[in-house]
């Protein structure tokens, strides 16, 4: 099962993994919060999609799929930010948490990008009680833990968008102090820090170019071979 989280943690489309998680389920999801007119699209490797997503516009412009998905597909990647989420950013290289990583874009505010573990956590607890049903009886079970679920965070939406709030506004005066003695410890002024983003955002694309140079050429040397 694969499915697209909101910020709040509430479910909005989920999918059946027949031959596991592809990068076409992926971009489904894309599409359906594409249309809902969301700003950051979140994945654990959203270094690797982005190129998917890419082709996929580079062939809407040339108009290889019907008038309404060629249209749909040519905003794929202009009109939402990639956004790696935080802890499985981690994991991948530099130059993806440079470019991708949600801390160093505008409007992200505190999102880790690590809502859908809340989700899987909570839904992983049917595996015991759904493994021994037919297909139907297991769609409908899943169909009806999300949608309790989904009706249960909606209740105290109001509370929590409060609480998150408040707790955003406690960690402005600590991270603003991190940031300043940074700074301090450098010898650097804030308004420096565009430019440093700027330089480090060119160094990582040049990194990645050079990566996915390498990855090409090793794998027509292991075609050849083979």
């Amino acid at each position: 099962m694969i499915s697209t989280i909101c910020r709040p943690g509430s479910t909005i489309k989920v999918e059946n993994m027949y031959k596991g998680e592809t990068y076409r389920l992926v971009a489904f999801l894309h599409k359906v919060v594409l249309q809902m007119g969301c700003y950051f699209f979140c994945y654990d490797v959203i270094c690797k999609y982005c190129l998917f997503a890419q082709k996929l516009t580079r062939l809407a412009k040339e108009g290889c799929f019907s008038s309404k998905l060629n249209t749909l597909l040519v905003n794929f990647t202009k009109k939402m930010r990639p956004f790696s989420s935080t802890f499985h950013g981690k994991a991948n290289q530099w130059a993806c948490q440079v470019l991708w990583s949600g801390h160093l874009m505008d409007h992200a505010a505190a999102t880790l990008g690590e809502e859908q573990e809340q989700t899987f956590a909570k839904m992983s607890r049917y595996c015991s009680s759904t493994k021994r049903m037919s297909k139907a009886h297991r769609i409908d079970h899943l169909s009806k833990a999300i949608l309790y679920e989904n009706a249960r965070k909606e209740k105290k939406m109001v509370s929590t968008l409060i609480q998150r709030l408040k707790t955003a506004e406690k960690k402005i005066p600590y991270l603003e102090k991190k940031v300043q003695d940074l700074l301090t410890t450098r010898e650097l002024k804030e308004e420096d820090l565009p430019n440093i983003k700027n330089v480090l955002e060119e160094y990582a694309k040049t990194a990645l170019s050079t990566w996915c140079l390498i990855l090409k050429h090793e794998g027509s040397r292991r075609r050849r071979k083979s």
